[in-house]
């Protein structure tokens, strides 16, 4: 009889650290992008404007499994499943936003419960992985700055912040896997 091989319970697989890197550099390119723009933000849509909000939703919607398996490894799965929650929302606005032109009506109100559900989850992340020291102390505690690269820096290039603190929280726990599974080797 052979016994299926269980994975530890810290293990950063493959498609996770595909959709994070992913993530992260779609926020990347778009905080350069932002950066670099040279209208008024009168809110037409060229194809830059396409490109950035085509590049956020696909950054939002990559990095939900990045911010489930962090709720897992910490126990706070609802801080994970809020976090994606919020992200999903602002996805599907962002991907509505893009498609019409402009902001549907319902946009502003949406934002609003899907930035308030980023931020309940990204608190709740910080205080679990910071007290079962899933991630180094500052990182947890910085967890909040990818909000912070949303709202009020999203026009400045803040989703460069949004990209270091995913590449950041993915580093930590590929680290810390690769560390439990040389030492599970021995």
């Amino acid at each position: 009889m052979t016994t299926a091989t269980v994975p530890p319970p810290r293990t950063v697989g493959r498609s996770l650290v595909v959709t994070a890197a992913t993530a992260a550099v779609a926020e990347a390119v778009v905080g350069v992008l932002q950066l670099t723009r040279s209208d008024s933000g009168a809110g037409v849509h060229d194809a830059r404007v396409h490109a950035v909000l085509t590049l956020f939703a696909l950054a939002l919607l990559a990095a939900a499994p990045l911010w489930w398996r962090l709720g897992v490894l910490t126990g706070a799965r609802w801080a994970g499943g809020t976090l994606v929650a919020g992200n999903l929302l602002l996805a599907f606005g962002t991907t509505v936003s893009n498609v019409n032109g402009s902001d549907p009506a319902f946009f502003g109100p949406l934002a609003v419960v899907a930035n308030a559900a980023v931020l309940v989850g990204l608190l709740g992340l910080a205080i679990a992985a910071r007290r079962g020291r899933t991630l180094p102390g500052p990182l947890a505690l910085l967890l909040p700055v990818y909000l912070i690269g949303l709202v009020p820096l999203s026009q400045l290039g803040g989703n460069l912040l949004r990209g270091a603190v995913l590449a950041a929280v993915l580093l930590a726990l590929s680290t810390a896997a690769g560390r439990l599974s040389t030492a599970a080797g021995r």
